[in-house]
Order: structure tokens, then sequence, then C-alpha cells
């Protein structure tokens, strides 16, 4: 069962074990999730992406996530230098997919146009989600049920491609050449290519400068609100007025969800 994130604009808090190495995260539970919010030796940059009217915020039954509806509804930054990586990294998403409105889609990528130089999650049937990276697909999830949360997640280590579905590990392919996104927009909803709009709920995207452990990757599935704040703290005089925050998750109707208590 996916955990709750909370509603409303989130930061990062720099004082979770889940801020190590993170270079961003939009937390997309509503409109303040459109900024991304680095964290560690990245920290001076933040992005803000552009969203096209089409996208909207809506509550699921885990929380608030964005809404895809596959045509022309994705999120970019053509200022992504800092998530360019050449070394050990990472990246994740919860993803809810529909029924695919095109060929093929992509929910997270930083790719170029042909031939597709980069990396991008690339959904190729309507449960079939792969890791394409540098022109070619390395390496495929396990099939996932359309309309359900799921947690893709990704760490390469130099070598080594290792993916891991709903926390737990899965397939993993030899690869040596890190991915050439220099120069291209990150996208959230999409890929380079013009007909890949995802079609699908989307929250919680983040991208790490370093390979993540299998313990971390558990760890940020089982608890994705341990690396977020309050923006302000409006949330909590809603949260006291309603008998507490989320409604599920290890934390249930605890403040400690928000990052307070600790």
């Amino acid at each position: 069962m996916a955990p709750v994130l909370p509603v409303g604009p989130r930061i990062v808090n720099p004082r979770s074990r889940q801020a190590v190495g993170l270079r961003a995260a939009w937390p997309l539970t509503d409109a303040g999730g459109l900024t991304v919010h680095n964290a560690g030796e990245e920290r001076q940059f933040d992005h803000t992406i552009s969203s096209a009217s089409t996208v909207t915020s809506v509550a699921t039954e885990r929380g608030m996530a964005l809404s895809f509806t596959g045509g022309y509804t994705s999120l970019s930054s053509t200022n992504a230098e800092p998530l360019v990586f050449s070394g050990p990294h990472s990246g994740c998403v919860w993803v809810r997919g529909a029924t695919l409105a095109n060929a093929d889609d992509s929910p997270f990528s930083h790719i170029s146009a042909s031939p597709y130089n980069g990396w991008m999650i690339w959904r190729t049937a309507n449960t079939t989600y792969n890791l394409y990276v540098n022109g070619a697909n390395r390496v495929k999830w396990a099939s996932v049920a359309l309309s359900e949360w799921h947690h893709l997640a990704w760490t390469w280590n130099g070598s080594t491609y290792q993916l891991y579905l709903d926390g737990l590990p899965g397939s993993s392919a030899s690869y040596s050449t890190a991915p050439t996104s220099t120069g291209q927009t990150l996208y959230i909803g999409r890929y380079s290519w013009g007909a890949s709009d995802y079609r699908g709920r989307i929250r919680d995207a983040r991208l790490y400068g370093r390979a993540l452990s299998a313990h971390d990757v558990r760890d940020i599935y089982a608890n994705p609100d341990d690396l977020y704040q309050p923006e302000d703290d409006s949330w909590l005089w809603a949260a006291l007025a309603g008998g507490g925050v989320g409604s599920s998750g290890p934390h249930k109707g605890s403040l400690a969800l928000m990052g307070i208590g600790r």
C-alpha cells in the first residue's frame, strides 16, 4: 500500500536522512511542488518548473498528486545542468498509470531527441516501464498494474543499473557509461519526443547524486514524508482542527509526519 504524502506546499528538510546526496525533489502535492528544492552541495540551485495549464492537482486515495491526461500536459525545466550526472546517481518516482494515450510515454526523463542520449523511464505498454539510457533500453521493471500506485526507483554505481519496485530489488544490468543529458530539458510527464505525454498520476519524483542502497530505497518507499517539511505553518492549524495529518502509514495522525517532534 502506497504511503500518503500530506497536502500542501513542501520543501526539503535538510536534517532528513533521505536528504543525503539529494539533488532535487518534486513532491507534487500541489502547485507548491512545481519548484525543485535541492539539498546538499547543489542547494544553491532552485529550478522553477513551468506547468502546462492542463496539469491538475488532484486528491487521490494516497494523498495529493498531479494528474496528466496524455496530451501536452508535462512539466519541464530547461535549467537542469546541476542534474546532469557523470558518476553514481539514483532516481525514483511514484506513478499511477492510466491506459496509454500514445504509442509510448514517460513519467520522468532527462533525454535528448533522437538518438535519445540521457535517461528516461520509458513506458512501452500499459504496464511495462523500462529504464532507457543513451539510446537503448538497459533494463525493465516487473509489470505493474494500471490504476494502482507504484514506486519506481533505479540506482547506478558506475557499472550496474539496479531497479527497485515498491521498495524491493528487481532486475539489474551492467552498463558503464553515464547518461549524457547535458543541455537537455528535464521533464516530468513526457520525454523529448512530441507525442510522448504521460497519461496517469505522478508524485514525489527525486534525483540523487549517489547510488542509493537497498535500505535507502526501502526507506524512501515506506516513509516518503520523511524528506519534506511544510513551506509554512498553515497546515498545522488545519491539521489540529481536523484531528491530525494523514490517514494511513507509519505516522498516522502524528505531527512527526511533518518533521516535527524528531
